[in-house]
């Protein structure tokens, strides 16, 4: 009884929750977006992104965004591999707690689907539905008054005819 005291707690470490990354699959020509909810009784001075990628460690300042919600963007990272990242808060009293370590894969971005590769391997895509990006070349009611018929093409120089029996020409 003489060496312990039962003594009220003055000060206790960051309270850190509700850690994000956006997008979560991410590929190498994303730009990554990070938020953490960060609160303290006495006031929060630092909040730190930790984060691992290709061997080398690098410790970013987040910046508040809102009451108590802290962000910062890194990226680009142009490669892919594994992305390891966590989060450490201090108060003003110095105190400081983290977050537990997270990894993510950072990929390669899929390869855009262009005419050309649908042209050169068809029957590979059978059955699959197939989202094409292009500029309607020929429009409707040119080669056909009858029914709707368009010719698309993209940036591969390849074109498709689109076609529906349905649609009036007006398409």
């Amino acid at each position: 009884s003489d060496t312990w005291i039962t003594a009220s707690l003055i000060s206790s470490k960051p309270d850190i929750t509700g850690l994000s990354l956006s997008p979560g699959s991410p590929t190498t020509e994303d730009i990554l977006s990070f938020e953490v909810t960060v609160t303290d009784d006495e006031g929060v001075a630092a909040v730190l992104l930790k984060y691992e990628f290709q061997s080398e460690s690098f410790s970013l300042p987040m910046s508040e965004s809102s009451s108590s919600v802290y962000s910062i963007q890194i990226g680009p990272l142009g490669t892919s591999g594994t992305l390891i990242y966590s989060v450490v808060a201090e108060d003003i009293s110095g105190l400081k707690d983290s977050t537990s370590k997270i990894a993510v894969s950072i990929s390669e971005p899929p390869e855009q689907m262009t005419i050309a590769n649908l042209l050169n391997d068809l029957e590979s895509f059978v059955g699959q539905v197939i989202e094409i990006d292009g500029v309607v070349t020929v429009p409707a009611g040119r080669l056909r008054t009858n029914f709707t018929e368009a010719f698309l093409q993209d940036e591969s120089g390849r074109g498709i005819i689109l076609y529906s029996s349905d649609l009036d020409t007006s398409f």
